[in-house]
C-alpha cells in the first residue's frame, strides 16, 4: 500500500538537512508522514472531546 520503505532503497541520511531533503524528494514517504501526523492529531482531539463529554 505504501510501497517499499525508504531504508530498502537508500541508506539513511546522516545530517538533518539531508534527511529533510530526502523526505521532500520522496513524495510517498512525505504523504505517509503527513497521514500519520494527521491521524495522531485526530485521535488526540477525539480523546479530548470524549474526556470533556464524560466530565459534563
Amino acid at each position: 500500500m505504501f510501497g517499499r520503505p525508504a531504508q530498502a532503497v537508500q541508506p539513511k541520511p546522516r545530517t538533518a538537512m539531508e534527511k529533510v531533503k530526502f523526505i521532500y524528494q520522496d513524495e510517498n514517504i512525505w504523504n505517509v508522514v503527513k497521514s500519520i501526523a494527521f491521524f495522531v492529531v485526530a485521535v488526540k482531539f477525539t480523546r479530548e472531546f470524549h474526556g470533556v463529554e464524560l466530565i459534563h
